[in-house]
Order: C-alpha cells, then sequence, then structure tokens
C-alpha cells in the first residue's frame, strides 16, 4: 500500500489484519444444567458410604495409599470440611468422591461432607484436570499455619524430612510433591520444630535443616536434642573437643559464604555425626569430616 506524506501529516496508520473470528461454542443448555442441580450438607454414615460405593461405576481405580492416607488425617483429627463435595450425576451415578467415602468406611464414624446431585454424565472426565497442590499452596495458602509460623521454613523443613526420610540424605529435590504432601500430613508435630528456628541464625544455616534434624533428635531423646542444638547456636560457651563445637567449626571452615545444596547436605551429615558423639558422651580431639555414606541417628 503506498501513502503519500506531506510535510506536517501524521504518518500513517500500520496495516491491520482482521483475524477469522473463532466458532461459536456449541449450545448447551445451561438452564436445564442448573436446574438439576442439587447442593446439600449432611454427615455421611460409613452405612450410607459404603452403600453410595456399591454403585461406584464410573470412577477411576482405587488408590488404597490414597486412602490411608485421608485415614490418617482424619484420624490425627486433622481432618477439615473444605468444602470440596461428594458429586452424582443426574443418572445417581457417583462421579467424584470415593476415596473419602471409602475413608469414612473406615473410620467406622459418620463424617461431614457438601453433597451434589444431578450433575451432567459427561463432565466426568473433566474431574482432577486441575494443577495438583503442592506444600507451597498449602503454606502460602494461608489459614494452614499458626500466626508464629514462617510459611518458608515449614516448606523448607517438610522437604529435608521428605528427602532424609527416602535415602538418608537432605537433597529436598529429589522427593516428589506427593511425597512432600505426605510429610505434611503425617508429621505435624515437625511444625512445632520450624516454629524454633524462623528467624536468621549465625550459621547462615537454613532454618528448615535445623528444625527436621532436631524433630529427627527428637525422637531418639527429647530432652538431649533440645540441649544439644541449643548447643550447636551458642557454640561460643563450649570447649573446642564439644561435639556441637566441632560442627560450627566444620561450618565456618568448609561452607564459606555460599550455602550450596551440595555443602548443606554435607552439613546435616556432619551434624548428625556430631550428635551421634555427644549422645555417647564423647569428646572429640580432631575436626570433623564428611562421613563416606549417610550415618544412623543414634
Amino acid at each position: 500500500m503506498d501513502i503519500e506524506l506531506t510535510p506536517g501529516s501524521p504518518s500513517p496508520p500500520p496495516e491491520t489484519h482482521t483475524p477469522e473470528s473463532p466458532p461459536a461454542p456449541p449450545i448447551y443448555n445451561w438452564d436445564l444444567a442448573f436446574e438439576r442441580l442439587k447442593l446439600g450438607k449432611t454427615m455421611v454414615s460409613a452405612e450410607q458410604a459404603q452403600a453410595w460405593l456399591s454403585g461406584n461405576i464410573r470412577n477411576r481405580g482405587i488408590s488404597l495409599k490414597h486412602i490411608q492416607k485421608l485415614l490418617g488425617i482424619y484420624l490425627r483429627g486433622n481432618w477439615k470440611l473444605n468444602g470440596d463435595p461428594i458429586v452424582f450425576d443426574w443418572n445417581g451415578v457417583l462421579i467424584n468422591g470415593q476415596h473419602r467415602l471409602s475413608m469414612i468406611v473406615k473410620t467406622g464414624q459418620a463424617v461431614p461432607c457438601v453433597i451434589i446431585e444431578g450433575v451432567d454424565p459427561e463432565s466426568f472426565p473433566t474431574y482432577d484436570l486441575g494443577k495438583r497442590r503442592t506444600v507451597k499452596d498449602v503454606v502460602l495458602a494461608g489459614g494452614t499455619l499458626d500466626a508464629d509460623e514462617s510459611p518458608m521454613v515449614v516448606a523448607a523443613a517438610i522437604g529435608y524430612l521428605a528427602a532424609y526420610l527416602k535415602n538418608k540424605t537432605f537433597r529436598a529435590a529429589i522427593t516428589s510433591e506427593d511425597e512432600r504432601l505426605d510429610i505434611f500430613d503425617e508429621h505435624p508435630e515437625l511444625r512445632d520444630y520450624a516454629k524454633l528456628y524462623k528467624g536468621k541464625n549465625g550459621l547462615r544455616i537454613s532454618g528448615g535443616l535445623f528444625a527436621t534434624i532436631h524433630y529427627l533428635f527428637a525422637g531418639k531423646d527429647k530432652a538431649l536434642a533440645d540441649e544439644f542444638m541449643l548447643a550447636v547456636l551458642e557454640a561460643e560457651i563450649l570447649a573446642k573437643e564439644d561435639p556441637a563445637y566441632r560442627f560450627r567449626e566444620w561450618v565456618e571452615r568448609k561452607m564459606g559464604i555460599k550455602r550450596t545444596v551440595k555443602n548443606l547436605n554435607q552439613a546435616g551429615q556432619i551434624l548428625i555425626k556430631a550428635w551421634n558423639h555427644f549422645r555417647a558422651g564423647e569428646k572429640l580431639d580432631s575436626s570433623l569430616r564428611p562421613p563416606s555414606i549417610p550415618p544412623e541417628i543414634e
């Protein structure tokens, strides 16, 4: 396209190309869909849950691991009515909620549920297509933690504990989101230790790593674990032969300024070695060295 410009005339508008209009969506009878929906809330007994499951002909396969996870959450008193409904289509067929109903059967108790009936049967394939919740989603979403908890420390501690329980290292990246979510649900006491390390420490080591290791040590001897970790944070009052002092010595000599995944993992292993010596009542004449294989917590 040729346009002749005269002095002072505005620049011509750029050429535009109008895209073809997208095809109209298929007609769907929304009024009928809304008319058929029924929303309710009720206490679902184990007997009612079993009856509904007996007509479960469309759901995906049952995950026994997921049922056990839900059962553990319920038995620990952490079950919440979060609005996620048990859903039936307009033919009365269960299309969402089989794992929660299976959990209710195992409890033998009545559990509060939101119930939706009358959903279009063709909507079944659309369930569970949303993004899987992550530990960060759960912790940072608000309402899950107490006001005195640090979301970042809790999330880090969950990752470190998941890694340690998996292969005795502190490389959180090796664990899946499902594994970390299981840790969040199955180890609620970890959050109590995360509260102790929500502030910065002089060693510039992740509070989540300290929280995880303190939690693991407390599983062996809580009083000694409290004493040892306090000594680690205040080692300037200790003799050089004390295991807590030797740990700090290693951190200051070997870790440098940058805290990498590798040296944080080594720090965790060294701290376990120091704890084992401390619990055995042993003094150390020489510096600690990283173990060739992950040590067991004694």
